[in-house]
């Protein structure tokens, strides 16, 4: 299981954003030996994704879990389960909401059913079901945000949220208090930072320039990490989706900052 906190000595790594494919030779610091590195992988919705979760297990990392397309949710559960059974899988992550569901509170109640459904099946094959929030999760319809909807209409035994600290932020939100406000619900966080203070927005374009490796932006990291436990952290990933930096050296540069983070 991966650690609890960024103080001990795993840190799990996204690997859908950072193209860990058969094509892909990263330094040694990657693998967990001789010293504590990366050592457990997210993999992204896709083919690809069974790509890379053998080029992992090459590099002696661990599938801790696997991003899936509604479509596939929805027409063939079995595959989605079988696939991260085999791949040895603790969750199975619905990557997005169609875009039918959104700008509705319809559509999100639609959705928050969906998650419902899903989630019986998932527990049934021995599995959890997660799905990650975006900024686009923020939308308000009158007094009710959609990620909140979602979260009060959903299973809380069943249905977990993968947080995305930085969507969170960039929507103008506090990671913070949605772990507080919903304890338990967050047993996976994804960890990536934000350069600097940007307009919040939950729509739109956000630039490239706005991604920041962990420890090198505004996201205060140490409070998000003493509030973990309340929100029912069990994994939490870093994630590069942009970078000016060659990828490797970016994501060194955060797993130095967590791993030498004490909360």
């Amino acid at each position: 299981m991966a650690a609890p906190a960024p103080s001990l000595n795993i840190t799990p790594l996204e690997a859908h954003n950072l193209k860990l494919t058969s094509n892909v030779h990263p330094p040694g610091w990657v693998n967990p030996e001789p010293a504590p590195r990366y050592n457990l992988v997210v993999l992204g919705a896709g083919t690809g994704g069974y790509t890379a979760a053998f080029r992992a297990a090459q590099l002696g990392l661990k599938t801790a879990a696997g991003h899936f397309g509604h479509d596939l949710f929805k027409s063939n559960l079995s595959q989605v389960t079988d696939a991260a059974n085999t791949l040895g899988m603790s969750y199975t992550v619905l990557s997005s909401v169609p875009e039918s569901y959104r700008h509705s509170i319809d559509g999100y109640k639609r959705a928050a059913e969906f998650f419902n459904q899903t989630c019986e099946g998932c527990r049934k094959a021995g599995v959890h079901f997660g799905y990650p929030n975006h900024n686009r999760d923020f939308e308000k319809f009158g007094n009710t945000i959609a990620l909140d909807l979602m979260l009060k209409s959903t299973d809380p035994a069943l249905v977990t949220f993968e947080m995305d600290c930085f969507w969170v932020t960039r929507a103008g939100y506090d990671p913070v208090a949605y772990m507080n406000k919903y304890p338990g619900r967050f047993q996976v966080l994804h960890v990536k930072d934000e350069r600097k203070h940007y307009p919040p927005t939950v729509s739109g374009r956000t630039p490239g320039e706005a991604f920041a490796p962990v420890g090198k932006g505004i996201i205060d990291w140490k409070r998000i990490f003493k509030a973990a436990p309340r929100g029912g952290l069990k994994y939490y990933f870093v994630e590069q989706d942009q970078t000016e930096l060659p990828v490797f050296d970016a994501i060194k540069i955060s797993y130095d900052y967590l791993h030498n983070l004490r909360v």
